[in-house]
């Protein structure tokens, strides 16, 4: 019997859900070992869609990967499991410092914040769930795209825009990529005025087997920061950035 031909629209999403299933990038081979789709068609078609922003691709070793418009499709009520495991994590930040602890993840480019457990203090900063920021301006952003796989790391600085947020934010790339190196190797990252004026933010990655599912940040206003404090709630990030989901 004659094969039965797969239609288009199914090698696409055939295509797409591979790649997404993967934490890091895959060559053209892989993609059509997996998928049983002849390895010309796949060419064809990542290259279509990549030029849509669907799919992202490292020339240099030709790897695929899901690109930023693949990310902005991701249903946001697919965090459920993170929360739960996030959540004592953030209790104890708060607990130990009452100032505001947040929950972000990476979408779309953007941070997402998912949760936020408020200081009792008068004077603080406040985000709402839902709310967005530039990945590259917030310590969540660094903690997370420090620890991305290099691929996905220097294709999202490659295709993001750096706004200037404040007249502290880092939008050259090179600098970009020196500071995320230097977060990656502390293992936590901080924000002093890049996204606002007056708050300083200390962050670390929630990882997942080395992966970044995630990142919790504590948020100071720059009136209460002090070095002690500093040192003291970076130790206690630092020890709750493994993650079992």
């Amino acid at each position: 019997m004659p094969k039965t031909e797969i239609p288009l629209i199914n090698k696409i999403f055939l295509i797409l859900e591979t790649l997404a299933g993967e934490r890091g990038a895959l060559a053209i081979h892989q993609i059509a070992d997996r998928t049983g789709i002849p390895r010309p068609t796949v060419h064809r078609l990542l290259n279509q869609m990549e030029e849509l922003g669907y799919v992202g691709c490292d020339h240099r070793v030709n790897c695929w990967f899901p690109g930023l418009r693949l990310a902005q499709l991701q249903p946001r009520g697919d965090y459920a499991a993170l929360q739960q495991a996030a959540l004592p994590k953030m209790q104890y930040l708060h607990e130990t410092f009452d100032e505001t602890v947040n929950l972000g993840v990476l979408t779309g480019g953007r941070i997402y914040y998912l949760m936020s457990l408020e200081t009792s203090k008068a004077l603080r900063w406040v985000v709402r769930p839902h709310q967005t920021d530039n990945f590259h301006s917030t310590a969540l952003g660094l903690s997370i795209v420090s620890h991305l796989p290099a691929v996905e790391r220097d294709a999202l600085l490659v295709n993001s825009r750096l706004t200037q947020q404040t007249e502290k934010t880092f939008t050259d790339v090179a600098q970009l990529k020196t500071l995320l190196q230097r977060v990656r190797r502390k293992g936590w990252a901080k924000e002093d005025g890049q996204n606002e004026e007056g708050v300083v933010c200390l962050g670390v990655p929630l990882l997942n087997d080395g992966y970044p599912l995630g990142a919790i940040s504590v948020s100071i206003p720059k009136f209460r920061h002090t070095p002690t404090m500093e040192r003291t709630v970076v130790k206690a990030l630092l020890s709750i950035s493994n993650l079992e989901v």
